[in-house]
C-alpha cells in the first residue's frame, strides 16, 4: 500500500482508538490506552493521517521537560513502511520541539532496529551511551543505544 501525502497534527482524543489499534497491528503494545490518553491530553503525541482518507499512517510519542525532550516511541503502520513516513514524523517532531524551546532530543533504540538506527544516523543523532541487555524480547536480550540530537542549530 502507499499514500501520497499526509497531515501531521497533534493527536486528538478521537485518535486514541486508532493509535491503540496501530500499536496492536505493529506488534507493539507497551503503552496502555490510559497511558496514551494521558499523552494525548498533554499534547505529546503527533499523528500522521493519510490526506486522502484520514487513515492513521503512524504516530510519535514524546515528552518535554524544560529544554529537554525525549522521543518515546515512533510507529508506522506496517502496510506503509519504507515510504518515508517515519522520517516525516521525525521531522515534524523536531520542528514542534524547536518551536516549543527544546534544545536537545534524546531517545533509546534497540541495537537490532537497523532501520531506526539508520534514520537517526541520517539526522545526525549521536550515541551517548549504551544500556546493556535493556530490551528483552523472545529472540533474546538487546542493548539500547541512547542517542541525542541538538535542536539549537
Amino acid at each position: 500500500m502507499s499514500a501520497n501525502s499526509c497531515s501531521i497534527i497533534i493527536a486528538r482524543p478521537s485518535d486514541l482508538e486508532g493509535i491503540h489499534q496501530l500499536q496492536c497491528l505493529a506488534g507493539y503494545n507497551a503503552w496502555s490506552e490510559t497511558q496514551v490518553a494521558k499523552l494525548i491530553a498533554r499534547e505529546t503525541v503527533l499523528v500522521c493521517l493519510n490526506s486522502s482518507n484520514d487513515a492513521l499512517l503512524g504516530f510519535v510519542f514524546f515528552s518535554v521537560v524544560l529544554d529537554e525532550a525525549e522521543l518515546l516511541n515512533i510507529v508506522v503502520n506496517p502496510n506503509y513502511r519504507q515510504q518515508g513516513w517515519a522520517e516525516k514524523l521525525l521531522l515534524a517532531l523536531k520542528q514542534q520541539l524547536k518551536s516549543s524551546g527544546a534544545a536537545t532530543l534524546f531517545l533509546e533504540v534497540a541495537e537490532d532496529n537497523t532501520a531506526a538506527l539508520a534514520l537517526y544516523k541520517k539526522h545526525q543523532f549521536k550515541q551517548i551511551a549504551v544500556r546493556k541487555n535493556y530490551y528483552k524480547q523472545a529472540s533474546g536480550h538487546y542493548d539500547a543505544h541512547v542517542l541525542s540530537l541538538s535542536l539549537s542549530h
